[in-house]
């Protein structure tokens, strides 16, 4: 890598067909990353505010102008939520994921998990609402993921991960109450989310970027082999929201979680600087 990646990291945007304000949002957002000249951008999901073929075509719309690749991911808002099993929840989140949401999802935006390349770094797309779905897809995808992190093995290139769901708050190997709705809505869930911490760790992993939150937080950790993974949760472009900044206890307001991440990744690792934004 002979000059450091720069780019752009949106998230939740929740486009409505009718939704002129957060369309507007997103655009001059994107007219403020066009003019910062990155090398691309990532989203970590929540593209719509609900999966209807004119909201994608509004995210469509207000994306149009943007020159640089983008690279997407589904959100829950896209595809609806994994399994909630016993946990009392309320109805929406109760709405879930199936494999006719997700090849709905696809034939709009293409694959939900796939890998892509900019000048020795290595960006893999994750679908994390299929985990601990037990849909076929989440087997397909597993396969995939180890396949392609395999491939990777030995090569003195970095790799980061974008997914939707964040993997933790403050360690990955803390302990949250499972049978807790909001902890289980928030972050990715085990085993799931243990499975693929042990694919982050044993393939050593640069960065894994998401979303969700509507709040940012950014967590370097390193491994007892003495690697290290930069965790970064961005913030929103489309709404404010106070469920997780309450929940964790998370030391801003909803308006702070309003905006996005620039990162730079370079043989040193991943370093990030946060936008926010007033829009």
């Amino acid at each position: 890598m002979s000059a450091a990646i720069r780019f752009a990291h949106i998230s939740d945007t929740h486009i409505e067909p009718d939704g002129v304000d957060r369309s507007r949002r997103l655009a001059a957002v994107l007219a403020e990353i066009q003019a910062g000249d990155y090398d691309f951008v990532i989203h970590t999901g929540d593209l719509m505010n609900e999966p209807s073929a004119r909201a994608a075509q509004a995210f469509q719309a207000a994306c149009s102008p943007l020159r640089a690749p983008l690279y997407l991911v589904a959100g829950n808002h896209d595809v609806y939520n994994p399994p909630m099993g016993e946990i009392e929840a309320p109805w929406w989140a109760r709405l879930e994921v199936t494999s006719e949401l997700q090849a709905q999802y696809e034939a709009w935006f293409g694959p939900a998990w796939y890998a892509a390349s900019c000048r020795g770094l290595h960006l893999l797309g994750l679908n994390s609402l299929i985990l601990n779905s037990g849909l076929p897809e989440e087997a397909e995808q597993w396969a995939w993921l180890e396949k392609t992190l395999a491939e990777l093995g030995g090569r003195d290139e970095k790799i980061v991960l974008f997914t939707h769901l964040p993997l933790f708050i403050d360690e990955p190997d803390e302990e949250l109450d499972g049978r807790d709705f909001a902890n289980r809505y928030l972050l990715m869930a085990p085993p799931g989310r243990d499975r693929l911490l042990g694919l982050i760790r044993q393939h050593r992993l640069t960065a894994v970027l998401s979303g969700h939150l509507h709040a940012p937080w950014e967590k370097a950790h390193t491994w007892p082999e003495g690697c290290t993974t930069h965790f970064v949760c961005t913030g929103s472009i489309g709404e404010p929201s106070a469920m997780a900044i309450t929940h964790f206890g998370l030391p801003l307001s909803p308006e702070e979680g309003m905006g996005y991440h620039e990162h730079w990744v370079s043989e040193a690792g991943l370093r990030s600087r946060y936008h926010a934004t007033d829009l």
